[in-house]
């Protein structure tokens, strides 16, 4: 159950159907190009966003079908868009339900996080404030912050379990739950190898994206009424933003949702074989 072992069986997966690259490339491509909407006009990028996440439970749904199968044999484009269809119903109301549960998580720890500093700071103001109240406020902050992805972390295999293995949505986020509980630090290791991966592959569009956050500031002023941030930009910078964002979005997206079933695949067949051995 080794998350790079993994890592490498994902990567040997594109290689070997590069099919999938070619799918995420059309789904980034798509993506990019609403993005681009809001040349036309800031408030179109609502909708745009909107069309993206609508569309998304049928990416998740056809990929994670099509990365598996990709794994053993050679599949078929109809086979990613059965897919997508037969489980995008229920990948999408998972999706809302794990957004909502987020949303709650995230607005309770908000009020514990405001309380708890306003009590550090009221109890700081006899003592001065000094680098031990900056260290628990910041030490609240990323407890706050794991409080936050703790939905996320147990229900991440909700989608390959409802794909891969047939389950409900309520059956799949169990799943999840209990293989996440069963390889806690494994699970860790690959959530840190997936977001490195990421980091590293997006600096290059996060440095140019921040880079023209002073121009930004220099024309805020001056500009009046709905704007957007390709407004603050060149068009060549515009253009170098979407064209790396296509790429990295295409990149990553690839090994991500090759490492995600291989990873998902190691240790299902891991905790199958365990609960067989116990039934014996």
């Amino acid at each position: 159950m080794k998350p790079t072992g993994a890592l490498s069986t994902g990567i040997d997966t594109l290689r070997r159907q590069p099919q999938i690259v070619a799918i995420l490339f059309a789904f980034s491509l798509l993506s990019t190009g609403l993005s681009a909407v809001q040349f036309v006009n800031p408030l179109l990028a609502y909708p745009a966003t909107g069309v993206v996440y609508l569309l998304l439970p049928f990416l998740v749904g056809g990929l994670v079908a099509y990365v598996a199968a990709s794994m053993t044999d050679s599949p078929s484009f109809e086979q990613f868009l059965a897919a997508g269809r037969d489980h995008y119903v229920g990948l999408l109301l998972g999706g809302l339900l794990l957004g909502v549960v987020t949303l709650v998580v995230y607005v309770l720890v908000a009020i514990v996080f405001f309380v708890a500093v306003v009590l550090v700071f009221g109890a700081a103001l006899n003592t001065g404030l000094g680098a031990a109240t900056l260290s628990v406020v910041v030490l609240l902050s990323l407890v706050g912050f794991l409080v936050v992805l703790v939905p996320w972390f147990f229900s991440q295999f909700f989608p390959a379990a409802m794909v891969l293995d047939g389950d409900g949505v309520a059956d799949s986020f169990r799943r999840s739950v209990s293989l996440v509980r069963s390889n806690a630090v494994s699970v860790v290791g690959f959530d840190l190898i997936a977001f490195v991966i990421g980091l590293l592959v997006q600096t290059p569009t996060a440095f140019l994206f921040y880079s023209s956050f002073d121009s930004m500031a220099l024309d805020a002023r001056s500009r009046t009424g709905m704007v957007s941030v390709f407004d603050y930009m060149s068009t060549t910078e515009v253009g170098l933003f979407l064209g790396s964002s296509l790429v990295i979005s295409t990149v990553v997206g690839s090994i991500m949702y090759a490492y995600y079933v291989a990873y998902y695949r190691e240790i299902g067949d891991a905790s199958s074989a365990a609960t067989d051995t116990t039934r014996l």
